[in-house]
């Protein structure tokens, strides 16, 4: 008989949870320029929760973003999160922060459906290599890209914009030059 319990105890965690007991969380995902940023990685990223059982700083949920930057976090369980976006060793957290310390967390409770969590990411975020591959984009385009966005999201601060491409102001201006970028006085 205690076989009989223990194998159905086994199968019951195995289980997943019941779309009516998790919650979702959509969004739009932006670029530091404000366009869609399309191929972003999303994830629900739990804060410590007791209840569910979900240790702190887990990713419970995981998608991309489409070509207009949307984003579904699904058959996420009753909890606190964070909502975060981009690369796995530079994220933006919801509301569009670099840190936790500034990040607005959410609460999912079952049957919760959570909509216009829109953000723009804090760091430059590069299309993958797939849908880079696709595009008419030559090194020196992309950096050029790379650099504009840079000085669009430093308000035209030629250090700051430097520090950001892991540039000496030097060598951003030695690029400003050879491309012909102006930078507004």
């Amino acid at each position: 008989m205690s076989w009989l319990l223990v194998t159905f105890a086994l199968l019951l965690v195995q289980i997943p949870l019941a779309p009516a007991q998790t919650g979702t969380a959509t969004g739009i995902v932006r670029t530091t320029a404000g366009a869609p940023a399309s191929g972003v990685r999303v994830a629900a990223q739990a804060l410590t929760d007791s209840t569910a059982g979900i240790g702190e700083g887990a990713l419970v949920s995981l998608t991309q973003t489409d070509s207009e930057g949307r984003y579904k976090l699904e058959n996420i369980p009753p909890g606190r999160y964070y909502i975060q976006a981009g690369l796995v060793d530079l994220p933006t957290y919801y509301p569009g922060v670099s840190t936790t310390n500034g990040a607005r967390s959410i609460q999912i409770t079952p049957g919760a459906a959570l909509e216009r969590l829109d953000f723009s990411l804090t760091q430059l975020h590069m299309a993958p290599a797939v849908e880079r591959a696709h595009a008419p984009v030559t090194l020196d385009q992309a950096e050029q890209e790379m650099i504009h966005d840079a000085l669009a999201r430093c308000g035209g601060n030629v250090a700051k914009a430097a520090d950001m491409l892991g540039l000496s102001r030097a060598a951003l201006y030695r690029r400003l030059e050879k491309f012909g970028i102006r930078v507004p006085e």
